[in-house]
């Protein structure tokens, strides 16, 4: 469900690369509201739940390739967005959780 969001509100700006459109807007609606890396959640929740469905001993594992990979991706996403957009903004300045909801 958290992908379909994601999906859903960014549309034709969604890309699986690093990367920013000449028209890129922050997106600062919807499920970006109160998480700014929904795509990365749901790949942490997706890869070892795949795991624990098929019993497989990969559980540990795949969550730390998984984990390592998300973290990685957040940081890249994260430089972009400061570089093209005012630190000012609720999805970069922290006010919103990267993958979980801030509440407070």
């Amino acid at each position: 469900m958290v992908r379909l969001l994601e999906l859903a509100k960014l549309g034709r700006h969604f890309s699986a690369f690093v990367t920013l459109q000449d028209e890129h807007q922050l997106v600062q609606s919807g499920i970006y509201e109160n998480i700014r890396h929904p795509r990365y959640l749901s790949l942490l929740l997706a890869a070892p739940g795949f795991a624990l469905v098929f019993a497989s001993a990969l559980v540990g594992p795949i969550l730390l390739v998984t984990l390592v990979f998300v973290t990685k991706r957040i940081r890249q996403e994260e430089s972009l967005l400061e570089s093209r957009f005012a630190r000012n903004s609720a999805n970069i300045d922290g006010r919103t959780g990267a993958l979980l909801p801030r509440i407070g």
